[in-house]
């Protein structure tokens, strides 16, 4: 997989998950002793969200295949520079 972020809509298949994920949104925070940023934020497919709480937050390293990919547009082509350009960012920071 290359470095660039997958569309909304991409099922995933996920290293210890035994649902298959639906990517919902990006660049997730959850709080626990920290604030800890994930790349993706996700469903499980193919119920979708039933209870607000039901999202899980993974990273890129954590899909071990990709099922289906979303749509991709120029509007989506442009936010993924923009995820790509914010991560390196961030990375750089940690560094």
């Amino acid at each position: 997989m290359d470095n660039g972020f997958l569309p909304i809509g991409t099922i995933v298949k996920l290293v210890d998950v035994e649902k298959k994920v639906m990517i919902s949104g990006y660049c997730s925070i959850e709080f626990e002793n920290e604030a800890l940023l994930y790349d993706y934020e996700g469903v499980g497919y193919p119920e979708g969200t039933l209870l607000k709480n039901n999202t899980i937050s993974f990273n890129k390293a954590d899909i071990i295949e990709i099922i289906h990919e979303g749509y991709r547009d120029d509007d989506f082509n442009l936010l993924n520079e923009t995820l790509n350009k914010d991560n390196s960012e961030i990375e750089t920071l940690e560094d």
